[in-house]
């Protein structure tokens, strides 16, 4: 008798479970519940970021415009392991190392961290630090 009694409150917890598992879904898509898919042009052509074999961030231009970034300098503290190096004599930053890579202070040097905006590439990362002017959000 015990052990058809332990049978039967089994048999009912998992009857509860797979019902209150599988309530929810009716609802969610009786809501019109959709994920947003973020396209991106990392590699020159546009794809889903979830295609994309590299790290992307995607900062909004709400986000933008919340945080009061004025040029890539601000925007460095929202990327993950993107800094900007200080001119040892102060002034402008004068390399971008991304991961800890980069070519170090020397201006005569190209950096070895490709710059591109709006696919026009800069050499120097002093040609970034004019403020974002026309960022719409």
């Amino acid at each position: 008798m015990r052990t058809q009694t332990r049978y039967n409150k089994t048999l009912l917890t998992g009857a509860i479970a797979a019902v209150t598992a599988f309530s929810g879904l009716p609802q969610a898509s009786a809501q019109g519940l959709v994920l947003e898919e973020v396209i991106v042009t990392a590699q020159k052509r546009t794809q889903s970021l979830q295609d994309v074999p590299i790290a992307v961030t995607a900062i909004s231009g709400e986000k933008i415009v919340a945080a009061g970034i004025l040029g890539l300098e601000d925007l460095t503290t929202y990327v993950p392991n993107v800094n900007m190096i200080q001119n040892p004599g102060g002034g402008s930053p004068s390399a971008i190392t991304v991961r800890g890579i980069g070519s170090g202070n020397n201006a005569g040097f190209e950096q070895s961290v490709g710059m591109f905006i709006d696919g026009v590439y800069a050499g120097r990362s002093r040609q970034f630090l004019v403020p974002f002017l026309d960022v719409g959000a």
